[in-house]
């Protein structure tokens, strides 16, 4: 699994970039999933 993180200031873009990319990624066959906010650790698989 990758995980991407895009962060930037606000109204900068970063919904309207994340949201082509899925768009894009998805047409190229891959899995995508999304998380806007949260507060909570992440247990991702495959981690180091």
């Amino acid at each position: 699994m990758r995980t991407v993180g895009i962060v930037g200031y606000k109204n900068s873009g970063k919904t309207t970039l994340t949201h082509a990319l899925a768009r894009e990624l998805t047409r190229r066959g891959h899995e995508v999933a999304a998380i806007k906010h949260t507060t909570r650790r992440l247990d991702l698989p495959g981690k180091g």
